[in-house]
């Protein structure tokens, strides 16, 4: 259902009869209907499930010969105070320039920023079902993004190597203003486009923006997230700010301060009843959102404040209208400093102790498994509390000894801990979602987890007649792939096959190559479809197959992107080169 529509039905449609527990929706509920990530050593978010409940350290050690391939200044290498450390993204200087029709002059001097986001937001879209722009559905984009390391260290120089007037040069690839508005560009969104910058809280902010932006009717669909990226490396600030082997021990005796890291993510948002009404997937629901400032309640302007931290917790809870006592894990912003930490624990304490029930709530902390991802934070820790609660499973803390002292857990309804655990079975799926930013910007959502769309009466039973799995791609090479990766997806999580095949007939492009499967199962599609990716010429198709009859349960559900075919981007030496060698600059 489009704006339009709302301002014009006053009523809105019967809501399905449902569970008596469930709750039921509000104006102000949020679907996640997609989403997408890359994160250190995931470059999914199934990856980054598997990774966090195998407890895989993701950060690298780098050596010398690393480090200059990184091209670190010499001087520093011999340096004390020098972390070789960090989190990577993988191919950060390539990007599928024929897929978004962008020549690589212009792609060597764009922050590579905007490039892993632009991919990444389409990624969002495909796993929603949304592949294909609807003229009639107005989509936004809000995101942030980390400092352009990308100009001040590489283009910058060598743009004032130029005899000219040389910020005349400048390109529309540095600010995040020119990301968001290059996606939707791109990709054709002609919503709200908005770059939002609260330092490490941008990312959950960008996607309560987002969230006022649906309610307020300005979008039907909403796009919003974060990316950041840096150096794995970085000059420790002394005991307490930053950690000393660039691993973050949020929450635990033995935190040392923070990590560094790189990644992006997205989440795909859309009003909670229109996505029930229009059959989308929905992963979770956003209950409630909140937003303050410690404004002068603080030591000094960097540091945290407890009652604007309290506040924003207060406010999200009582916006989804539910207590302390409901929430099974609050995903903290956590940065392994000490004092830091436990000022995010005691503002949590506080909300706590007016729990109107006995509380059990988690407390986990995303940098121990990522690193501090800075803007992109936000959304990583958002991502992986609708994971965690899908799962039903609330992942412990790596590199986690016992609990802080500053802590002050015992009696407080609040744990943490090391080791996984089952989401508390008399509990609804509720977490709670905090990042907080330099200068005072607090964030909070309370999110709850959807029923998984694989009830096992329909991924296990044999249709009546075959429906068609359509994969389309731009080569034949780009075919086999997608088709193991779609056979993986279905194997790993088993929807249901008549949603599978309306979604890859409704929302996703038509490409050259085309191969229709049709199967009965997903046991008998996952058999096939890994026939095609292991055939070295898969026979192609010219008929499109009709859409299946609508059936029992989601109309959509979501799906992995197809892939990339990324090539290496050249450095803005390429492009700046020719000017610099006219001006005569030596």
């Amino acid at each position: 259902m489009t704006a339009l529509q709302h301002l014009l039905d006053e009523e809105r449609p019967e809501r399905p009869s449902s569970d008596v527990d469930a709750p039921e929706i509000s104006a102000t509920d949020i679907a996640v209907i997609g989403m997408a990530g890359r994160y250190p050593g995931s470059p999914d978010l199934d990856s980054l499930w598997d990774n966090v409940i195998a407890r895989r350290d993701v950060i690298r050690d780098l050596d010398d010969a690393a480090l200059r391939a990184l091209a670190v200044p010499v001087s520093l290498l011999s340096r004390s105070d020098l972390v070789r450390a960090g989190g990577q993204l993988e191919d950060v200087d390539c990007f599928d320039a024929d897929q978004f029709g962008i020549d690589l002059a212009e792609l060597a001097l764009m922050d590579p920023q905007h490039r892993i986001f632009l991919e990444i937001v389409e990624s969002a879209l495909q796993n929603a079902g949304l592949g294909v722009r609807d003229p009639a559905v107005v989509v936004g984009v809000f995101a942030a993004a980390g400092p352009n390391r990308h100009h001040l260290e590489e283009l910058l120089p060598l743009l004032r190597l130029i005899d000219a007037s040389w910020d005349t040069l400048l390109p529309t690839g540095i600010g995040a203003d020119h990301m968001v508005s290059r996606v939707a560009y791109k990709l054709g969104l002609d919503g709200p486009a908005m770059a939002v910058a609260a330092t490490c809280a941008g990312s959950l902010a960008a996607v309560c923006t987002a969230a006022t932006a649906l309610i307020d009717l300005q979008c039907d669909v909403a796009v919003a997230g974060g990316v950041h990226l840096t150096s794995p490396r970085y000059l420790r600030r002394g005991p307490g700010t930053t950690s000393a082997d660039g691993r973050c021990r949020a929450l635990s005796a033995d935190a040392d301060g923070a990590g560094m890291s790189s990644g992006a993510g997205v989440v795909v948002l859309k009003r909670h009843q229109d996505a029930v009404d229009d059959g989308d997937p929905v992963l979770a629901v956003i209950r409630g959102y909140a937003m303050t400032n410690d404004g002068a309640a603080r030591a000094g302007f960097a540091a945290p404040g407890i009652a604007g931290q309290q506040a924003a917790v207060d406010q999200a809870q009582a916006a989804a209208q539910v207590g302390p006592g409901e929430i099974g894990a609050v995903f903290c912003h956590a940065l392994g400093t000490p004092l830091g930490d436990a000022i995010e624990v005691g503002a949590l304490r506080r909300v706590w102790a007016s729990a109107d029930r006995p509380a059990r709530t988690a407390l986990v902390a995303p940098k121990t498994h990522l690193g501090n991802l800075d803007v992109a934070s936000g959304i990583a820790a958002l991502q992986l509390a609708i994971l965690a609660a899908r799962a039903g499973t609330v992942p412990g803390n790596l590199h986690f000894s016992t609990p802080g002292a500053l802590l002050e857990l015992d009696g407080s309804g609040l744990t943490a801990q090391a080791g996984d655990a089952a989401w508390p079975s008399d509990l609804r799926r509720l977490a709670g979602v905090s990042s907080f930013g330099v200068g005072g910007t607090n964030v909070h959502l309370v999110i709850e987890a959807s029923a998984l769309p694989t009830d096992e009466e329909w991924a296990a039973a044999v249709l009546d007649e075959p429906v068609p799995l359509l994969l389309s791609t731009r080569t034949a090479a780009d075919l086999r792939l997608f088709a193991g990766r779609l056979a993986e997806h279905l194997e790993r999580h088993r929807p249901a096959l008549t949603a599978v095949s309306r979604t890859l007939l409704t929302g996703r492009r038509v490409h050259a190559c085309t191969h229709v499967v049709w199967s009965r199962s997903v046991d008998e599609a996952v058999a096939q479809l890994r026939a095609v990716a292991n055939d070295p010429a898969p026979a192609l198709d010219h008929t499109l197959p009709t859409m299946p009859a609508q059936s029992a349960g989601p109309q959509r559900v979501p799906l992995p992107a197809h892939p990339y075919r990324r090539i290496r981007i050249p450095g803005p030496t390429s492009v700046l080169q020719p000017l610099i060698d006219a001006g005569g600059a030596a």
